[in-house]
Protein backbone atom coordinates (compact mmCIF):
# COMPACT_ATOMS: atom_id res chain seq x y z
CA UNK A 1 0.00 0.00 0.00
CA UNK A 2 1.43 3.26 -1.21
CA UNK A 3 1.54 5.41 2.00
CA UNK A 4 3.70 8.10 0.90
CA UNK A 5 7.90 8.26 0.92
CA UNK A 6 9.42 6.55 3.66
CA UNK A 7 11.63 8.69 5.79
CA UNK A 8 14.77 6.72 5.51
CA UNK A 9 15.23 5.74 1.74
CA UNK A 10 18.14 3.51 0.25
CA UNK A 11 18.24 4.87 -2.82
CA UNK A 12 17.50 8.34 -4.20
CA UNK A 13 14.80 7.48 -7.84
CA UNK A 14 14.86 11.79 -8.28
CA UNK A 15 18.26 11.00 -10.22
CA UNK A 16 17.59 7.83 -12.00
CA UNK A 17 14.19 8.97 -12.77
CA UNK A 18 15.03 11.80 -14.86
CA UNK A 19 17.54 9.68 -16.90
CA UNK A 20 14.67 7.12 -17.40
CA UNK A 21 12.15 9.65 -18.24
CA UNK A 22 12.77 9.55 -21.77
CA UNK A 23 11.97 6.01 -22.15
CA UNK A 24 8.64 6.33 -21.11
CA UNK A 25 5.27 6.84 -22.92
CA UNK A 26 3.43 9.28 -22.19
CA UNK A 27 -0.84 9.97 -23.65
CA UNK A 28 -0.44 13.76 -22.84
CA UNK A 29 0.64 16.14 -25.38
CA UNK A 30 4.39 15.76 -25.68
CA UNK A 31 6.84 19.04 -24.76
CA UNK A 32 8.40 20.90 -27.16
CA UNK A 33 12.15 20.90 -27.69
CA UNK A 34 12.39 24.45 -26.45
CA UNK A 35 11.56 23.33 -23.01
CA UNK A 36 14.84 21.10 -22.73
CA UNK A 37 16.96 23.78 -24.15
CA UNK A 38 17.36 26.11 -21.29
CA UNK A 39 20.95 26.28 -19.81
CA UNK A 40 21.18 26.45 -16.21
CA UNK A 41 22.86 28.85 -14.23
CA UNK A 42 26.45 28.07 -13.34
CA UNK A 43 26.56 25.56 -10.56
CA UNK A 44 22.73 25.04 -10.68
CA UNK A 45 21.62 21.77 -10.41
CA UNK A 46 19.15 19.93 -12.91
CA UNK A 47 17.81 17.99 -10.53
CA UNK A 48 15.67 18.55 -7.41
CA UNK A 49 14.43 16.58 -4.70
CA UNK A 50 10.38 17.05 -4.73
CA UNK A 51 8.85 18.26 -1.25
CA UNK A 52 6.83 15.46 0.81
CA UNK A 53 3.63 17.25 0.14
CA UNK A 54 4.42 17.43 -3.94
CA UNK A 55 2.55 14.38 -5.61
CA UNK A 56 5.02 11.92 -7.51
CA UNK A 57 4.56 12.29 -11.31
CA UNK A 58 2.89 8.87 -12.44
CA UNK A 59 5.51 6.49 -13.05
CA UNK A 60 2.95 4.11 -14.13
CA UNK A 61 3.03 5.69 -17.98
CA UNK A 62 6.41 3.34 -18.66
CA UNK A 63 5.07 0.31 -17.10
CA UNK A 64 3.80 -1.26 -20.41
CA UNK A 65 6.94 -0.57 -22.13
CA UNK A 66 9.33 -1.32 -19.28
CA UNK A 67 11.73 -3.03 -21.81
CA UNK A 68 12.48 0.68 -22.61
CA UNK A 69 13.03 1.76 -19.46
CA UNK A 70 15.46 -1.66 -19.05
CA UNK A 71 17.46 -0.58 -22.40
CA UNK A 72 17.79 3.16 -20.82
CA UNK A 73 18.63 1.57 -17.33
CA UNK A 74 21.66 -0.41 -19.57
CA UNK A 75 22.66 2.39 -21.45
CA UNK A 76 23.19 4.35 -18.14
CA UNK A 77 24.73 1.47 -16.10
CA UNK A 78 27.33 1.39 -18.93
CA UNK A 79 28.24 4.91 -19.46
CA UNK A 80 28.46 5.02 -15.04
CA UNK A 81 30.48 1.34 -15.95
CA UNK A 82 33.16 3.80 -17.63
CA UNK A 83 36.20 5.82 -15.24
CA UNK A 84 35.38 8.72 -17.06
CA UNK A 85 31.97 8.79 -15.22
CA UNK A 86 32.77 9.34 -11.67
CA UNK A 87 34.47 12.78 -12.67
CA UNK A 88 30.64 13.94 -12.89
CA UNK A 89 29.71 12.65 -9.19
CA UNK A 90 28.91 13.60 -6.45
CA UNK A 91 25.94 15.31 -7.94
CA UNK A 92 23.85 16.78 -5.24
CA UNK A 93 24.74 14.78 -2.86
CA UNK A 94 24.16 11.41 -5.16
CA UNK A 95 28.02 9.48 -5.18
CA UNK A 96 28.56 7.50 -8.24
CA UNK A 97 27.96 4.27 -5.85
CA UNK A 98 24.70 5.43 -5.17
CA UNK A 99 23.79 5.85 -8.56
CA UNK A 100 25.07 3.12 -9.93
CA UNK A 101 22.94 0.93 -6.71
CA UNK A 102 19.72 2.70 -6.98
CA UNK A 103 19.84 2.02 -11.34
CA UNK A 104 20.39 -1.50 -10.20
CA UNK A 105 17.53 -1.75 -8.12
CA UNK A 106 15.12 -0.10 -10.53
CA UNK A 107 16.27 -2.58 -12.91
CA UNK A 108 15.61 -5.09 -10.72
CA UNK A 109 12.10 -3.99 -9.99
CA UNK A 110 11.13 -3.65 -13.44
CA UNK A 111 12.13 -7.08 -13.75
CA UNK A 112 10.82 -8.66 -10.52
CA UNK A 113 7.25 -6.70 -10.15
CA UNK A 114 4.40 -8.09 -11.62
CA UNK A 115 1.93 -5.10 -12.15
CA UNK A 116 1.94 -1.42 -12.83
CA UNK A 117 0.86 -1.14 -9.06
CA UNK A 118 3.46 -3.55 -7.42
CA UNK A 119 6.42 -1.19 -8.83
CA UNK A 120 4.80 2.20 -8.07
CA UNK A 121 4.64 0.67 -4.43
CA UNK A 122 8.27 -0.27 -4.55
CA UNK A 123 9.13 2.46 -5.81
CA UNK A 124 7.38 4.95 -3.23
CA UNK A 125 8.53 2.70 -0.54
CA UNK A 126 12.11 2.19 -1.07
CA UNK A 127 13.62 5.48 -3.64
CA UNK A 128 13.09 9.26 -2.49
Amino acid sequence: MRTGRSARSPHRLWAASLLLLGACVSTQKPLGLDEFTVELAPGELGLVLLPDEVPWPDFSIGWPVRHRLMDAVDASLAYLSKPSSKGFFPYGGISHQHMVDSLQRFRELLVDCRSAEQFLDHLEAEFD
